[in-house]
C-alpha cells in the first residue's frame, strides 16, 4: 500500500472468470480524491473501461463491487457496498446498494472493490479470505435458492455469524434481466439484474472473509467522532422511531397522500390499508429488528408469519415490497405479502420489478387483451396470492406464461403489443411505490434518473410531504431534485447508507470531519457535493454514450392522461409541458445541453476527463 493513502488499501481484485486470472488492479491515486469510491469510482470506471460496448450478459460485461474511505471502519452508516455495471434490464449505467456485512468483508480483504469479468466453464464461486482468493466449483449449488446455497457455503467455509456471503437463485441463473443478488440473509442489491450479470458469469456466489485493520490517518479523533454520534443515536427520539418501524411507515405516508401503486398505477389508495399498516405489522408479525454490520439503528424487520400451516420468516418486509407486492396486486393480508416477499428473495427476484410485471399482465388481462391461451390457462384474478406465486416460480426458471413475464415491463408490453400506458417504467425500469401524479419531485426524478425509473436517487417527497401547493407545483423542483441527487450520490461513493444521515442529523461538514480523520485530506462539504456531482455526470456520460438523450427523460402516458381516481391526490395528472419544463431546467443546473448531452465544459469543469 501506497504510505501516504489512508483509509483506502489504493488496490482493487481483479477476477477474470474466463481465463481464471487473478491479480491486483489500480487506478490513478487521484480517483481516491476525485470520486472516493462506491457510485463515483463506478461511474468512472464504467466509462474507462468502455462497458457501453460490451453487451450486459457479455463475457465482456464487468461487474462491480465497490467500497469505499468510509467502509471497513465505524463510520456511521458504513456498510452499504455498491454494485456497478452495465444493465440487462436497462442497457444503461447501474449502480444498485446491499448492507449486512459485504462492504466491511471485502474492505478488510485488503481492496477497495472487486471487478469481476469474463465467464466462468463451468458453475463457480468465488472465495476471498484476506490474501487467498480461489475459483471454485459450484456444480452443486447450481439450481439452489439463495437460502440454502449461503447455509451451505458458511458452513463448508466455517462462517457461522462472521464473513459475508452474496449469492444469486434460479432467476439470474436463468438470466432474468431484473434478478437481484441477496447477501448475508436480507440484504439485496435489488434493482436492475445484478444477479443476471452474475448468472451470465457462471459465478453462483461470493464468499468474503476479511481481518485486516483499515489504517487510519487519526484512528483516535476518528473513533472519539464515531462513538459520539453513536452516543447521540442511541439517545434520538427520531432515530427510536426509525429503529422500531423501518421503513413500514412509508406506506402510512404514502397511503395518507393518496399515491399507493395500486393495481398497475390505476388507483393511489390501497384497500387492504386496515390490515397491512406499520403498527399492526409491528405489534403482530415482527420478532427482531435487524441491522447492518455496526450500526446503531437496526431499521430492518424480521418477520414470522403463518402461511397454509406452514411458519415462514421473512426480511421485512420493507416499504417497496409491500407497494409493489401488496397494494399493486390487491393482495390485503400481510402473510400473503410476507410469503410473496420469500419466494422472491429465495429464487432472487427484485419485488419492485417482478410487482410491476405481474400488474401489467393482471391489468391487461382484466382489459381483455390477453387472456387464458396466453397464460396457458390460469386465471389472473387481483389478490389471488397462489396464482402469484405460480407466475413468480415461472418467472425465476423462464417457464410458461411466466418466460414472457421475465422479460420485464417493456418486454412483456412489447412482445403483446400493450399501449405503453398500460407499461410502467423508464428507461426499461420498472417504477417504485410512489405514484408521481401526487409528487411532481419524484415525476422528473423518474424521468432524469441515472439507473431509470428510481426512487433512491433523490427522494424529493421529503421535502413536498408537508405542503399540498409544493408536491403538486413545478416551481423549484428541478434545483431541489439536482441538490438532493448531489448529495446522494457523495453519500454512495463513501460509501454510507443514505438513511442514517437523515435521522442521526448529519450533514456534509460532519463527513467532511470523519473523512479528514480517516484520509488525512482536507476536505470541505463543497468537495463532497462535488463528488456526488461528478457521479451523477459521469453516469449520464455513459448513458449518452448508450443513446440516451432527452427523448428518454420522460414517463409513461398514463400519467399525462389518466387522472387519480380518489384519494388525497385525486383528479391529478402528470402536465407534460409542466414536466418538461422541469426537465430543461434541470438541465440547466447540470450545464447539459438541450439533448440531455454533458458538455465538454461540464467535464472539463469537473475534472471529468
Amino acid at each position: 500500500m501506497t504510505k501516504h493513502l489512508y483509509g483506502v488499501w489504493n488496490k482493487f481484485l481483479s477476477v477474470d472468470l474466463s481465463s481464471g486470472a487473478i491479480e491486483p488492479w489500480q487506478v490513478p491515486h487521484e480517483y481516491y480524491r476525485l470520486y472516493l469510491g462506491g457510485k463515483a469510482m463506478g461511474a468512472r470506471l464504467v466509462n474507462d473501461l468502455h462497458l457501453e460496448r460490451a453487451d450486459p450478459l457479455s463475457p465482456d460485461n464487468v461487474l462491480m463491487m465497490l467500497v469505499g474511505p468510509a467502509s471497513g471502519t465505524s463510520f456511521p452508516g458504513a456498510a452499504k457496498a455498491i454494485l456497478v455495471t452495465r444493465s440487462p434490464l436497462t442497457g444503461i449505467y447501474l449502480d444498485s446498494a446491499t448492507g449486512g456485512r459485504l462492504a466491511d468483508s471485502i474492505k478488510r480483504s485488503g481492496y477497495d472493490g472487486l471487478l469481476l469479468k469474463g465467464r466462468a466453464q463451468r458453475p463457480s464461486y468465488l472465495f476471498i479470505r484476506n490474501e487467498q482468493v480461489e475459483i471454485l466449483p459450484a456444480d452443486d449449488l447450481w439450481g439452489l435458492p439463495v437460502r440454502e446455497t449461503e447455509e451451505r457455503l458458511r458452513e463448508k467455509h466455517g462462517l457461522a455469524g462472521k464473513g459475508s456471503v452474496l449469492a444469486i437463485g434460479p432467476a439470474g441463473e436463468n438470466l432474468v434481466p431484473f434478478a437481484c443478488c441477496t447477501n448475508d440473509w436480507y440484504h439485496q442489491a435489488g434493482r436492475g439484474g445484478t444477479g443476471a450479470v452474475l448468472g451470465s458469469k457462471n459465478l453462483k456466489a461470493v464468499v468474503v472473509f476479511g481481518q485486516h485493520k483499515v489504517p487510519l490517518a487519526d484512528p483516535a479523533s476518528f473513533q472519539k467522532a464515531c462513538s459520539a454520534w453513536s452516543r447521540q443515536a442511541r439517545e434520538s427520539e427520531r432515530v427510536a422511531f426509525r429503529t422500531k418501524y423501518g421503513t413500514l411507515t412509508t406506506l402510512d405516508m404514502t397511503q395518507r397522500l393518496g399515491i399507493v401503486t395500486v393495481k398497475n398505477f390505476q388507483d393511489g389508495s390501497y384497500d387492504g390499508y386496515d390490515t397491512v399498516n406499520a403498527e399492526r405489522i409491528r405489534e403482530t408479525y415482527v420478532v427482531k429488528d435487524l441491522t447492518c454490520l455496526g450500526c446503531p439503528m437496526p431499521c430492518g424487520k424480521h418477520s414470522r408469519y403463518q402461511w397454509q400451516g406452514e411458519t415462514e420468516e421473512v426480511g421485512g418486509p420493507e416499504y417497496e415490497t409491500l407497494a409493489l407486492m401488496g397494494a399493486n396486486l390487491d393482495v390485503r393480508t400481510l402473510e400473503g405479502i410476507a410469503h410473496l416477499n420469500y419466494l422472491c428473495d429465495d429464487l432472487g427476484l427484485d419485488t419492485i420489478s417482478a410487482g410491476n410485471v405481474l400488474g401489467c399482465a393482471f391489468e391487461a388481462y382484466e382489459r381483455g387483451l390477453i387472456g387464458q391461451d396466453q397464460t396457458a390457462g390460469l386465471a389472473l384474478k387481483w389478490g389471488d396470492v397462489e396464482a402469484i406465486e405460480t407466475l413468480i416460480r415461472q418467472m425465476a426458471h423462464r417457464e410458461g406464461f411466466g418466460a414472457d413475464l421475465a422479460l420485464g415491463v417493456k418486454g412483456f408490453s412489447q412482445k403483446y403489443s400493450l399501449d405503453d400506458s398500460l407499461a410502467i417504467h423508464v428507461k426499461g425500469m420498472e417504477l417504485p411505490g410512489y405514484d408521481p401524479r401526487g409528487t411532481t419531485g419524484y415525476a422528473l426524478e423518474y424521468a432524469v434518473a441515472d439507473r431509470g425509473g428510481c426512487h433512491r436517487r433523490a427522494r424529493p417527497l421529503v421535502k413536498e410531504v408537508n405542503s399540498e401547493q409544493f408536491r403538486f407545483g413545478y416551481e423549484g423542483k428541478a434545483e431541489l431534485v439536482k441538490s438532493l441527487e448531489d448529495q446522494r450520490a457523495y453519500y454512495h461513493s463513501l460509501p454510507v447508507c443514505d438513511y442514517v444521515p437523515t435521522f442521526f442529523g448529519m450533514g456534509p461538514a460532519d463527513h467532511a470531519e470523519l473523512l479528514h480523520f480517516a484520509t488525512g485530506w482536507d476536505i470541505t462539504p463543497q468537495d463532497l457535493l462535488r463528488v456526488g456531482e461528478r457521479a451523477i455526470n459521469l453516469a449520464r456520460l455513459f448513458n449518452n454514450r448508450c443513446g440516451v438523450t432527452s427523448a428518454d427523460d420522460t414517463l409513461p402516458k398514463r400519467f399525462f392522461k389518466q387522472a387519480m381516481p380518489r384519494g388525497a391526490s385525486a383528479g391529478r395528472t402528470i402536465d407534460p409541458k409542466g414536466l418538461a419544463a422541469m426537465r430543461d431546467e434541470y438541465y440547466a443546473l447540470r450545464g447539459w445541453d438541450s439533448e440531455g448531452q454533458v458538455t465538454p465544459e461540464t467535464a472539463s469543469i469537473l475534472e471529468l476527463e
